[in-house]
């Protein structure tokens, strides 16, 4: 039997790259096969368009300009002519305004009902091979789609377990922090839960969006994470909440920049960002790089690397460090594990300016950390 459920849609902007349906693109101009591709559809459509885009390869399948397509309107018949012989993607759009684009929440996720070949319900990047249609010469290839929307009615949600990974550049510690989280996911037109973050778009215009965040800012360390932090207290957990825009450079590279302010004043000040982002799909993975810059107040660069007067021991002198600029690279990938199961990773690297290593108690210029979780979509 058929699954109904939702998907999790825990995808990057460039997860589903769809532009081909968007564009309205008829068969080529003569045909170069005598094979048909006919559609029939689960349920009647009465407004908007039916696109259909038969893809040769995996290589155009998430963005590029298919080998056959065609627009229909509601009640045609679907049928695709003079179709070549051999193996191809099939991806069934329904353009529900006609406005000729894949309408798609803040975070790229089409919102618009779409439909793939065997029935296929992708419940991360789109699979090439599971989408597959076989065209014969001279016959005729029935297809049975089901449209839906990726993040369905209501939008899609997920739970999973997972662990916050910090590395501790202080003198003497080894290893590095973890700490266990619950992973709770909600993905709607406007609304994204993930984990440890929350984002809300208030405004988009072409490219760009607005949105405000709020997340979890974790501890730096313990202070049994070293001796050199005997003493000083464990480290507090903040609530930091800001304003973020992304600028959309192309469909799958974006400038973002961000501010976030501990809300609560538990440690107080806050956060200024800006990063190039590019987002990649490799088969069952979606992979995005970014490289940028982290400006970090003097209360919060106080709170993990100094050392107040009251603290202050031979060979741990009292240090009061000031705003400091960290340059940092990461990535972030969703794999497909089965259809239910995804492995979420996040991986993140911050060089620090003298601010920080000048600090008695730092001993590297660097600080690895990450978060990696296993997300079950319902």
């Amino acid at each position: 039997m058929h699954r109904t459920r939702r998907p999790l849609a825990l995808l990057g902007p460039a997860a589903l790259v769809l532009a081909p349906l968007a564009s309205g693109q008829g068969n080529q101009d003569r045909p170069v096969g005598s094979g048909s591709v006919v559609i029939e559809l689960d349920q009647p459509l009465t407004v908007g368009t039916v696109r259909v885009a038969l893809h040769a390869g995996p290589e155009t399948f998430r963005g590029g300009r298919p080998a056959f397509g065609g627009a229909f309107a509601p009640g045609q018949p679907i049928r695709i002519e003079g179709v070549a012989p051999g193996t191809y993607g099939l991806v069934v759009h329904h353009d529900e305004d006609g406005d000729g684009q894949v309408a798609r929440n803040f975070l790229g996720i089409p919102t618009e009902p779409l439909g793939f070949a065997n029935q296929y319900r992708p419940t991360g990047p789109p699979s090439y091979e599971r989408s597959l249609v076989r065209v014969e010469a001279e016959g005729r290839t029935l297809e049975r789609v089901q449209l839906a929307r990726l993040l369905g009615e209501n939008g899609s949600i997920g739970a999973g377990v997972g662990a916050v990974v910090q590395g501790l550049p202080y003198r003497g510690a080894s290893g590095a922090r973890i700490n266990p989280i619950p992973i709770v996911t909600y993905v709607s037109e406007n609304l994204a839960v993930v984990g440890p973050q929350i984002t809300y778009s208030m405004a988009r215009s072409g490219r760009t969006r607005v949105a405000a965040t709020l997340r979890a800012r974790f501890p730096a360390y313990d202070e049994d994470d070293a001796d050199v932090l005997e003493g000083l207290g464990d480290r507090d957990i903040a609530a930091l909440a800001g304003v973020q825009v992304d600028v959309g450079l192309t469909d799958t590279a974006t400038l973002r920049f961000s501010y976030e302010h501990d809300i609560l004043d538990t440690i107080g000040g806050g956060e200024a960002t800006v990063s190039l982002r590019r987002s990649f799909d490799l088969g069952a993975m979606s992979l995005t790089p970014s490289f940028g810059a982290r400006w970090t107040a003097e209360d919060l660069v106080a709170h993990d690397f100094g050392v107040p007067t009251s603290a202050a021991l031979p060979g741990r002198p009292a240090y009061a460090p000031g705003d400091a600029i960290y340059f940092e690279a990461g990535g972030a990938s969703r794999t497909q594990l089965t259809d239910d199961l995804q492995l979420v990773l996040n991986v993140g690297a911050q060089w620090f300016d003298d601010e920080v290593t000048d600090s008695p108690i730092v001993e590297d210029d660097l600080r690895v950390s990450g978060v990696v979780g296993f997300v079950y979509s319902f």
